[in-house]
């Protein structure tokens, strides 16, 4: 419901409108040119301006191939034929050996090795030498992948995931098992070729939330759990509760479609720059600055599911529309981690959408849109409904009390499958037994996660990391601008989207997530400041001391 599609070269990145570099007159062409014919004119240091033009060709090469991978990705999500499953697998199988002959090229590892020594290395501007690094980093992490093993998970996602759609349709986990065996053996062949110190998880890891390890974050979730399964449990043990029913009246999908869009450009995103459509899952796609694409479920029985999710979705997009232009067609046209697009996408979500000042500003055009679902409810009903805990055995469906409850099963289960201390078919009962164990609940079919068909195992930690740094940036955010909740509560959302631009979204990769959690908030990532927020939030909720 709430992912933002990565592929196994940490894309997003350029507009399609943009020309490829490979149909471009080479840069350095009108250099060498004039070596032969005006050998008394040679430009200082022109060997190394050849050579960092060649790299920046090379990379805007790979750009480009991985451009095509997301656009491929987005077609099959929203508009592929059923019957076109075998045809789109051979295309991503392509695709993939493409992007990983130009990121493991000669050509390319020589360029890297010419601009790291030191007397070149200091030429760079920053942004220059941040690409470098970033493009080291690929490089040295796929030149030990086997292309061919690349190949075949691309074809092999493709494959997994119509597995899903029959494994939801029937809710019935063990349709999927095969497709999640096969990835699972795939992914832990990648794991051995990359290399790793404890953990084989912990390679893949590297991928979403660079420098995290599995041991890093077993300290993180046992925190989490210590103050968050005791929360849980005790509300879920008071006496019922919160009048939830009128979220789940029927909500024409039109309107809905039509109501959403309209909160979109409300929090500034762009249509002349991005698209939204209808899936059967929710996700986001940064291809450049001026092609942003959005897909989201539109729940018929669900109003708040589907303003969340947009919202979410939305601000995902907003973070895509507010790289740097001087990033785009370079792999720094990103976020530095999957944890950090996350934490955009849940601040815009949970700490300004589920916020009581939103509901008083959302609640009033929700209301001009559907009028008899809504009829006498009052925007502190309305928050109350929407932040209800309930016991929920979809973890992207869950309260935010037990949302990284839920994550820290899912993440078990994944690094188990990694680590090979857990089947494919064991994946159920050990889910259904973390469930009864953390939250209290024991879910009554098969239907976990969709994440695994499409091969991004190690994704899952970024939510809770997403969680907790969007915590600790709100904290930082209503500090900064005293009146913010206010502002929210009279619709101006812009002051928020704008204080993120300046602070976080024009940075892209050119900086770490600890970077930028050191330079906006002060200090490295905090869980406190979301347990804090949690607490507050629901004692005030509920009328209990927690």
């Amino acid at each position: 419901m709430l992912k933002v599609v990565r592929s196994q070269f940490n894309k997003p990145q350029q507009a399609l409108h943009q020309k490829p570099a490979c149909e471009a007159k080479p840069v350095n062409e009108e250099a060498r040119t004039q070596i032969i014919q005006y050998p008394n004119l040679i430009p200082e240091n022109l060997d190394f301006k050849i050579k960092l033009a060649d790299f920046k060709r090379l990379v805007n090469e790979f750009q480009t191939v991985i451009n095509i991978s997301s656009i491929l990705e987005w077609d099959s999500a929203v508009i592929l034929p059923e019957r076109a499953t075998d045809n789109r697998a051979g295309e991503m199988s392509c695709q993939a050996k493409l992007a990983h002959e130009i990121l493991t090229s000669k050509e390319m590892g020589n360029l890297i090795s010419y601009l790291k020594e030191e007397t070149n290395f200091t030429r760079l501007d920053k942004h220059e030498q941040a690409l470098l690094r970033e493009m080291k980093n690929q490089y040295n992490r796929g030149k030990n992948i086997p292309g061919i093993l690349l190949q075949e998970l691309a074809s092999t996602i493709v494959q997994a995931q119509e597995a899903w759609s029959r494994t939801a349709t029937a809710k019935d986990f063990s349709v999927f098992i095969p497709s999640l065996e096969k990835i699972i053996f795939l992914k832990r062949k990648i794991a051995e070729y990359i290399k790793y110190e404890k953990s084989p998880y912990d390679a893949l890891l590297e991928a979403y939330e660079p420098g995290m390890t599995a041991e890093k974050l077993d300290k993180l979730f046992e925190e989490l759990k210590g103050e968050l399964i005791p929360i849980v449990k005790k509300i879920n043990s008071l006496p019922k509760k919160t009048d939830t029913t009128f979220l789940n009246k029927d909500y024409d999908t039109e309107k809905q479609m039509e109501l959403g869009k309209s909160l979109l450009k409300h929090i500034q995103f762009d249509f002349s720059r991005g698209c939204l459509d209808e899936g059967n899952t929710s996700f986001s796609l940064g291809i450049g600055p001026n092609n942003v694409r959005l897909v989201s479920v539109i729940f018929k029985n669900n109003i708040f599911y589907t303003m969340s999710t947009l919202l979410h979705e939305g601000f995902h997009g907003l973070y895509d529309q507010g790289f740097d232009p001087a990033l785009a067609t370079t792999p720094l046209f990103d976020a530095p981690s999957t944890g950090m697009h996350e934490a955009m996408a849940r601040l815009g979500e949970i700490f300004i959408g589920k916020g009581l000042p939103f509901c008083n500003f959302f609640l009033p055009k929700l209301k001009d849109t559907f009028p008899e679902q809504l009829q006498n409810i009052s925007p502190e009903q309305y928050y109350k409904a929407i932040n209800d805990v309930q016991p929920s055995y979809v973890w992207s469906e869950s309260d935010e009390a037990a949302c990284n409850l839920h994550i820290c099963i899912l993440f078990e289960i994944e690094r188990n499958l990694i680590e090979g201390k857990l089947t494919a078919k064991e994946v159920h009962d050990f889910w259904s037994k973390k469930l009864e164990e953390y939250c209290g609940i024991t879910p009554p079919n098969d239907e976990i996660c969709s994440h695994w068909s499409s091969g991004d195992i190690g994704y899952f930690p970024a939510y809770t990391l997403g969680n907790l740094y969007a915590a600790q940036i709100y904290n930082t955010m209503k500090k900064e601008i005293p009146d913010l909740e206010e502002q929210i509560a009279n619709g101006n959302i812009a002051t928020s989207v704008e204080w993120l631009k300046e602070k976080i979204f024009k940075y892209g990769k050119t900086e770490s997530p600890s970077e930028i959690m050191t330079r906006v908030t002060g200090e490295q990532l905090n869980p406190g400041y979301y347990l804090n927020y949690i607490k507050d939030k629901y004692s005030k909720i509920y009328g209990i001391e927690l």
